[in-house]
């Protein structure tokens, strides 16, 4: 019978030892290696995502700046008056159209700002003068009786809302200094929620170009084009130290004066008088409220509507009662 017991031994050399051996010696170096590999896969990634991140961060961080440096008392600190002109087209709904706003300071350093809109149905003019608002629609001049914020909140805000302002998630593609003045050249991609989509009906995932070109020293944005393909259908551009616009409208407005009232929260905790002394030939109106319904009478029996805002005599005086619709 053959000894089994040395059938794996060759010359005092046990095979099975010595296989098993080398298992154990070579295993760790995969495993290593294994290790090294997924490690430096590892870094490569957090660095590219890193590198991601951080130019997301940045790129933020300098339209925050550009913004920040973008408003309408930096545009009219060395001039005289500003005109900031905006063009909108390939809208999903309605026309094109055009909006140009001029905007200076008076002596007493309030905000004189003469707007028009042109190219639509309910295309306007507009002037914010002495605290005052007018409105002409080539068929009647309304004056908007403010009360409580009216002034800041919808006559300065809409000054303000004039001025560019850039979106920190577009991504810079490049950037150009030429005499005193830098261009940017930036991208963003539609969203299914954005103004690009909802607005204008670009398609999910089309590419938005954008240049902007501002001056060097103030950051202001003087230009702006957007462009999807090659339609343009944005832009944006200021003048500085233009030729004044005062509306034919408002230079023909009548010397002769009636007398406006308005009861604000009539009946409620912060009921105030309003008294306004305005052109004859106007229509009186006051703005739209939350909340809050007006009348001719202060039983609240006769809502004061468009319609009769169109009838009302508009050489008589006048009175009208602001309250909350649950208070009628």
């Amino acid at each position: 019978m053959a000894d089994t017991t040395n059938a794996q031994k060759y010359k005092g050399y046990d095979l099975d030892s010595n296989s098993s051996h080398r298992r154990r010696r070579n295993q760790p170096w995969f495993w290593k290696v294994l290790g090294i590999s997924l490690l430096l896969t590892i870094i490569i990634l957090a660095g590219v995502v890193f590198g991601v991140l951080h130019k997301t961060h940045k790129n933020a961080k300098h339209m925050e700046e550009i913004n920040a440096a973008n408003n309408i008392e930096a545009l009219l600190k060395d001039h005289k008056n500003v005109t900031i002109t905006t063009s909108y087209s390939h809208l999903a709904e309605g026309s094109d159209y055009t909006t140009t706003r001029q905007v200076r300071k008076d002596k007493k350093g309030n905000y004189f700002s003469y707007f028009k809109k042109e190219g639509t149905d309910a295309d306007y003019k507009e002037v914010i003068a002495n605290k005052e608002l007018y409105r002409y629609n080539d068929k009647y001049v309304q004056y908007y009786g403010l009360i409580g914020d009216d002034y800041e909140q919808e006559c300065v805000k809409s000054i303000e809302d004039s001025v560019f302002q850039g979106d920190t998630k577009d991504q810079l593609q490049n950037e150009k200094e030429r005499d005193n003045t830098i261009t940017l050249q930036l991208t963003t991609k539609v969203q299914a929620s954005d103004e690009y989509a909802t607005t204008y009906g670009f398609s999910v995932g089309d590419t938005i170009e954008k240049t902007i070109t501002m001056d060097k020293k103030t950051q202001i944005v003087t230009s702006v084009e957007e462009k999807c393909g090659d339609e343009v259908f944005y832009g944006y551009n200021v003048e500085f130290d233009g030729q004044k616009k005062v509306p034919v409208f408002y230079q023909k407005l009548e010397k002769e004066k009636r007398v406006c009232t308005v009861y604000s929260d009539y009946n409620g905790e912060n009921n105030q008088e309003y008294t306004y002394n305005i052109p004859v030939d106007v229509y009186f109106t006051v703005l739209d409220h939350e909340g809050y319904k007006v009348y001719e009478d202060e039983n609240g029996n006769k809502e004061f509507t468009e319609y009769q805002m169109q009838i009302q005599n508009p050489e008589t005086d006048l009175s009208l009662y602001v309250k909350t619709a649950s208070s009628k």
